[in-house]
């Protein structure tokens, strides 16, 4: 279903309304403790905090997460009360798993629960999940990636959306795209949340999102120009440690931070200008929360600071 627009400008729109928040992965949590510790003090902060298994990142290693293990962590404390929801367990490419996954967290006290339905996935299924009383659903295997591993092209992903879609709006259905950052996904079906990484961009290919005329372009450090700079330290960014040399695995590196914090300001900006639907950007790099929780809290302390920084982009 394509998103429909009024005549009022999305920077006044949304942009003072867009909450960022973190998205916490099971997996990563289960290698480095200290990532929990960090969670749960974003989650007192007021950051919105959602869990995801990390299984789809964990499939390639060897190191399968389990059903029992994510859903005895959840309970844990009541853990899944932190969250504004918690990803079930899904399989790839078997949805009667991801079901028979999804319906055991619910029957485990998971109240907020949150199925996942996949490309090439039969729509019949959102139905299904709607009728055991979903409130939302998460759209997998869209992200180019994930599409060009499972031998699905773009023209595949738009006509399976074309009738995924307009299923999760008519049964009331909120959604949430993972790794959906693409511009035309975005401008094109009313997410009520995304997740990203591309605002880290920075950190690991030396580029830097700059978001400017309505597009988000990734710039190498290496190219940014005299504007760009001046673009930056309106938005409060200490451009002169973007040019300190560029070491890379240091994450304690003064850089890494003024990358980060440029970065996710300028993807932000740009999903809530190209879609007004959208509720919550999490952001989904989990081994930089010592450098974005902090950023986080005071985009939450303070909700209008998307408002200027996209006055500054517009200029």
């Amino acid at each position: 279903m394509l998103v429909t627009t009024d005549h009022t400008p999305a920077h006044i729109a949304r942009a003072h309304t867009l909450r960022v928040g973190w998205l916490v992965s099971y997996a990563a949590i289960r290698q480095n403790a200290k990532l929990w510790t960090q969670a749960r003090a974003a989650a007192t902060d007021g950051v919105p905090l959602v869990f995801d298994s990390g299984a789809c990142s964990v499939a390639t290693t060897g190191q399968p997460v389990s059903l029992l293990a994510y859903t005895s962590f959840l309970r844990a404390g009541e853990k899944w009360r932190l969250a504004d929801w918690c990803a079930s367990l899904d399989v790839v490419g078997n949805p009667a798993i991801t079901y028979a996954n999804h319906r055991s967290m619910v029957e485990a006290g998971i109240e907020n629960a949150m199925p996942t339905i996949h490309l090439g996935t039969d729509p019949a299924w959102v139905e299904r999940y709607a009728a055991t009383g979903a409130q939302r659903i998460a759209i997998g295997g869209i992200t180019s990636q994930l599409r060009k591993l499972h031998g699905y092209t773009d023209a595949d992903a738009d006509r399976w959306l074309a009738a995924v879609m307009p299923a999760c709006a008519r049964l009331g259905l909120r959604t949430h795209g993972f790794g959906i950052n693409a511009e035309k996904l975005v401008r094109g079906y009313a997410w009520d949340s995304v997740d990203a990484t591309s605002f880290a961009s920075g950190t690991r290919f030396r580029t830097l999102p700059i978001y400017r005329d309505g597009k988000l372009r990734n710039i190498p450090l290496s190219e940014l120009t005299g504007g760009q700079a001046e673009h930056l330290q309106r938005l409060g960014v200490d451009v002169g440690v973007l040019g300190n040399a560029f070491v890379v695995g240091r994450n304690g590196h003064p850089q890494w931070g003024q990358l980060l914090q440029a970065g996710l300001m300028a993807v932000a900006t740009a999903l809530s200008e190209w879609n007004h639907t959208l509720r919550t950007l999490y952001v989904s790099d989990w081994g930089m929360g010592h450098h974005v929780l902090p950023m986080m809290a005071r985009w939450r302390a303070d909700p209008a600071i998307l408002h200027r920084i996209v006055q500054v982009h517009r200029t």
